[in-house]
């Protein structure tokens, strides 16, 4: 990827790529302010290098700029940065204080997360936001697959029972997973759907806890939930081990240290209906 801007009789020109043996056209048009352009070049022989970007005018005196070049060995540039980060600056929180490891997950084309449910997950494992009697999660998910056990996100990471939260899906099915049987965890809430958005909250206030799907509300009592516990804050696996991978994207995660109340909740879903078309 590359900024560039025309001058003159440049603007309006498009940029090119030589890509193998060849030149491409098509990448611009070049406008009297910096943009960022982006293009795949397939490495290659030729009397123009193993890959070049530039401005083929045929018009001496013909003047662009171009600033911070980024060579990068994926399909798409890094979003949101100039130059290329490290795999454990990729992600970084809103406060801009913890840096969240995203080497163990797969991209899509547009350079966003995704889930393969086979190996892929985010996890940060000095978390501690959590460890309160009361709390909240939130998610925006499209699953692709929704048999098995496909843990989607969570806070904890201790095997003590009652003490993680956790949103998964298990058999077609959502629930909230504090870690233990039934008298710790809710499962078959309600359905989970394959291929569609859905806005899904959990909240925890002692025993007491609560699911909103798509604005919908259900509530439970498990009498073996405790505090949380652990330090991971994970997406796409339990927040305790390996395995139980989500197949899919999760577009929005977030973790409350309080109980959204249900105005709260039916604020964001409205927020995030148009937006995911849920």
């Amino acid at each position: 990827s590359i900024y560039a801007k025309g001058e003159g009789s440049t603007v309006g020109k498009y940029l090119q790529t030589y890509s193998g043996a060849s030149w491409t056209t098509g990448i611009g048009p070049l406008t009297s302010e910096f943009k960022r352009f982006n293009a795949t070049i397939t490495t290659g022989g030729g009397s123009g290098g193993p890959g070049n970007i530039g401005l083929q005018s045929g018009v001496t005196g013909d003047v662009f700029y171009i600033h911070s070049p980024q060579l990068e060995a994926n399909s798409h540039a890094t979003p949101f940065i100039d130059g290329t980060r490290s795999s454990t600056a990729s992600l970084i929180d809103l406060k801009e204080t913890t840096d969240i490891d995203v080497s163990n997950v797969s991209f899509d084309s547009t350079g966003q997360p995704e889930f393969d449910g086979t190996n892929d997950y985010i996890q940060n494992s000095s978390y501690t936001s959590h460890q309160k009697s009361t709390g909240t999660l939130e998610v925006v998910i499209k699953p692709t697959i929704i048999s098995g056990n496909r843990y989607i996100a969570g806070v904890g990471g201790t095997t003590t029972y009652g003490a993680t939260r956790t949103i998964r899906i298990n058999g077609g099915t959502l629930g909230i997973v504090t870690y233990g049987s039934s008298t710790q965890d809710w499962g078959g809430v309600t359905a989970a759907i394959a291929n569609q958005y859905q806005h899904v909250v959990a909240t925890w206030s002692g025993t007491s806890l609560q699911m909103y799907v798509n604005n919908v509300f259900y509530s439970a009592t498990k009498t073996g939930v405790v505090s949380p516990l652990g330090t991971n804050i994970t997406i796409g696996r339990p927040p305790w081990s390996s395995g139980s991978y989500s197949a899919g994207s999760v577009d929005i995660f977030k973790h409350y240290n309080r109980v959204l109340s249900a105005t709260e909740v039916k604020q964001n879903y409205n927020a995030y209906k148009n937006r995911f078309n849920i």
